[in-house]
């Protein structure tokens, strides 16, 4: 009974893993898709800035839009565990 109890709260643990990883991939697509709406724009009027400590910091476009995708990939993949974790 104990070894049950056990798995159901690992299950539990997985499972809302997978909720806050599916949060934070809708809201790095959000992100991604208002990046890609500057896209049109001249580089002058592309300003991107990254909250850091509690201050705002200029941040290149081409370099915000590399990091999400690099979180977009790292989430997808965290995901892919986490599924293959609740599955066994």
């Amino acid at each position: 009974m104990e070894e049950f109890q056990q798995s159901q709260n690992a299950l539990g643990n997985f499972i809302e893993a997978r909720e806050k990883l599916e949060t934070q991939l809708q809201e790095n697509n959000i992100v991604k898709a208002e990046l890609l709406k500057l896209n049109n724009k001249k580089a002058s009027d592309r300003k991107v800035f990254k909250l850091t400590g509690g201050v705002l910091l200029p941040v290149e476009y081409e370099e915000a839009l590399g990091n999400v995708d690099k979180r977009l990939v790292y989430i997808n993949n965290e995901i892919k565990t986490c599924e293959q974790s609740i599955k066994k």
